[in-house]
């Protein structure tokens, strides 16, 4: 099991990758959870779940931390 930390503005996210060989990030967020995970055949990352649904996720942005630290 992998975890980071990023910051988003004023904001903290913890990002949890379970297993590596498997696709699905959970997001731990003072305001809420996530499930999230990126579509193999164009890229996009989309959210599966969330616990929340007036509470916005800056995907991108994690997106990106994930790519860079995660999967690298």
């Amino acid at each position: 099991m992998k975890t980071i930390k990023i910051n988003v503005g004023e904001e903290v996210y913890k990002i949890v990758q379970i297993r590596p060989t498997i696709n699905l990030y959970k997001i731990l967020h003072q305001n809420g959870y996530y499930e999230i995970t990126r579509d193999n055949y164009n890229g996009k990352w989309k959210v599966l779940m969330q616990n929340h649904q007036n509470v916005p996720l800056p995907l991108h942005m994690i997106g990106q931390a994930i790519e860079e630290k995660l999967m690298a």
